[in-house]
């Protein structure tokens, strides 16, 4: 990949706030790790959470973040950016 591409990829996403389902499965994670380390400037991203046997969305959002997910160095300042929904996107939805 050029740095081209990445400048890009950036400056797409500079301002803009992102709507993520299925962010707690592998591909989620990924996706999520590498916005919020490759675009500094994204405005927000929201995740959406459902509970999961017995764990809340809340508590899953705290695994993620805490031991899943390894960002970057700024991770504090990247996850003012970001805010977890509780809630299901029925199957079909989208």
């Amino acid at each position: 990949m050029s740095s081209q591409t990445v400048c890009d990829i950036e400056e797409f996403y500079a301002g803009k706030t992102v709507f993520i389902t299925g962010g707690t499965g592998f591909l989620g994670k990924v996706l999520l790790e590498k916005l919020l380390r490759s675009c500094p400037r994204v405005k927000k991203v929201y995740l959406l959470v459902r509970s999961k046997k017995n764990v809340s969305p809340t508590q899953r959002i705290k695994e993620l973040l805490d031991t899943e997910v390894k960002f970057y160095p700024g991770r504090g300042s990247a996850l003012n950016n970001f805010a977890a929904i509780e809630g299901s996107a029925p199957f079909g939805f989208m």
